[in-house]
């Protein structure tokens, strides 16, 4: 009896981590050709919005998802790359000196920590921080506008 409880507690174990992992799946459906720009870091406990400087600037932080997962944008003069297909990854493909412009220190502080994401529509959410702030991107265009 303890055997089948102990193969039925583990068989409900891996059911529910196949559920999770398709949740990721349906989260990044539909990147692919996608281009994002971060409208800012909120603080979910206050749901306050800080936007980062420099504003007017069109190609900074932003991606470009180039497959369903995987894709790459800018902060303000580096590029950066994401990958979705496991734990969120950002991570600096070039090494310009540009912490001094803006507020891309913030930036660069938080895709450093980034443990989870979530796609809701138009928004795609980057948390940090055990989930108390989150990169908010929203969608700039399908692949007929370039940045």
């Amino acid at each position: 009896m303890k055997t089948k409880n102990a193969l039925l507690l583990i068989l409900s174990f891996f059911m529910l981590l196949g559920i999770g992992g398709c949740k990721d799946k349906e989260d990044s459906a539909g990147l692919k050709g996608t281009k994002w720009k971060l409208s800012g870091i909120v603080e979910v406990k206050s749901a306050t919005l800080t936007e980062l400087e420099p504003k007017d600037c069109e190609k900074c932080y932003t991606i470009d998802f180039n497959t369903e997962t995987k894709g790459t944008g800018r902060s303000i003069l580096n590029t950066i790359e994401v990958d979705l297909s496991n734990a969120p990854f950002f991570g600096g493909m070039t090494k310009v000196g540009d912490n001094e412009i803006g507020n891309v220190s913030l930036f660069y502080n938080a895709i450093s920590f980034i443990e989870y994401y979530t796609r809701k529509g138009d928004e795609l959410s980057f948390f940090y921080n055990n989930g108390q702030y989150y990169l908010l991107y929203k969608l700039y265009s399908h692949e007929e506008n370039n940045f």
